[in-house]
């Protein structure tokens, strides 16, 4: 088996063992999400991943239907998000590919990122989840194109990926969604389409609130 089918199976199975839940448990999107390896037809499934980029549907009978991207990572949390840049085939790489979709303005593409960090990718009982943030994919590339970002080249391969971190996304008042394990399992929302909303939420114990810097 390839680390390319590896990391896509082991991504499947802890976005659906850690993320789906902690995502539903925070009410940190409204509607159910289904993930694209798992429902459809390989070939159908292979288009979405490759030319479109989507992994995952946020599907919400009031709000209808938006694609998502997810990465996971395992180890330490970074807090960031990150997409490839360059490979060193000169393969177009998902920066290319969505830059382009997000300019044309008619072609399919994950307009939410999802982010996860776990503590380690082997199986046992002690694993983990760190940190999760959710965004919109134009917040990100706006921030990208603005060079609020930085770029880290990986050693084993030569590719290179553009990061862009969770607090910049806040300093810069995109929306956010973000839960980390250290703030007592409590979700950091910064979004300002959220904010309102939670704020006169009955059940307010779900949910810790602090400014936008």
């Amino acid at each position: 088996m390839s680390n390319f089918t590896d990391d896509l199976n082991d991504s499947i199975r802890d976005f659906n063992m850690f993320v789906i839940p902690q995502i539903q448990k925070n009410q940190m999107i409204e509607g159910k999400i289904i993930q694209v390896e798992s429902n459809n037809p390989d070939e159908l499934r292979d288009a979405l991943d490759v030319l479109g980029g989507i992994d995952a549907w946020k599907v919400s009978r009031e709000h209808g239907m938006q694609g998502i991207s997810s990465r996971i990572q395992w180890g330490k949390s970074w807090d960031t998000f990150t997409i490839r840049k360059t490979r060193h085939t000169g393969i177009k790489t998902e920066y290319a590919k969505r830059n382009e979709a997000i300019s044309s303005g008619n072609v399919l593409y994950p307009t939410l990122a999802i982010h996860a960090y776990i503590t380690r990718r082997e199986r046992d009982t002690s694993r983990e989840l760190i940190s999760l943030a959710i965004a919109d994919t134009n917040d990100i590339f706006d921030l990208i194109n603005r060079g609020h970002c930085f770029e880290r080249e990986n050693p084993d391969d030569g590719n290179i990926f553009t990061i862009v971190s969770w607090d910049e996304l806040v300093k810069q008042n995109k929306n956010i969604r973000w839960w980390h394990i250290d703030q007592t399992h409590k979700l950091r929302d910064y979004s300002k389409m959220y904010k309102k909303t939670l704020r006169q939420a009955k059940n307010r114990s779900l949910f810790e609130f602090e400014g936008v810097v």
